[in-house]
């Protein structure tokens, strides 16, 4: 297992750009996918099941921000 001996600082200004990004994708993911609903549910559900691994993933970055 791999240990790292110093805790790597990473400024929180330095992580809200990638934040900022996810958010935009997450907007769009969820726009497209309420264009979609009564088109094609199938694609519909893929987009949404996206856009929570972008909100998760905003979410993981936001816990860290706060951590650290």
């Amino acid at each position: 297992m791999l240990t790292l001996k110093y805790k790597v600082m990473i400024l929180p200004f330095l992580v809200k750009i990638p934040i900022k990004k996810l958010q935009r994708q997450h907007q769009k993911l969820i726009q497209d996918a309420l264009l979609l609903f009564n088109k094609n549910k199938a694609i519909c559900s893929k987009k949404i099941k996206e856009a929570e691994r972008v909100a998760t993933r905003i979410q993981h970055l936001k816990k860290y921000i706060v951590s650290s």
